[in-house]
């Protein structure tokens, strides 16, 4: 499966001069690990940036971005028998 739904959501959250932001991202991210992963090293943040990318009831992705460290959270490792999200977040890992 690979249409995004109006469940769809991609947000990030950082923090800047000492207020915690958030804001939507595109949900064309929910099908693409590393357009998240760039659109959370885009973002001000000293502290880095954490976003998460929900597809569906089916299944979410954590992730946050610090310099060059990535961490990466796959809700569900079945998922990525149908969604293309979590099939790139098992490559990443592996």
């Amino acid at each position: 499966m690979t249409d995004v739904s109006p469940s769809d959501f991609a947000v990030v959250v950082y923090r800047e001069d000492e207020v915690w932001e958030a804001e939507v991202l595109p949900t064309a991210l929910t099908e693409n690990l590393d357009g998240l992963i760039q659109a959370l090293r885009q973002q001000p943040g000293i502290g880095g940036a954490i976003g998460l990318a929900a597809v569906g009831d089916d299944f979410f992705v954590a992730l946050r971005v610090l310099g060059n460290h990535v961490s990466v959270f796959l809700s569900d490792v079945t998922a990525s028998v149908d969604w293309p999200l979590a099939r790139q977040v098992l490559d990443y890992l592996a």
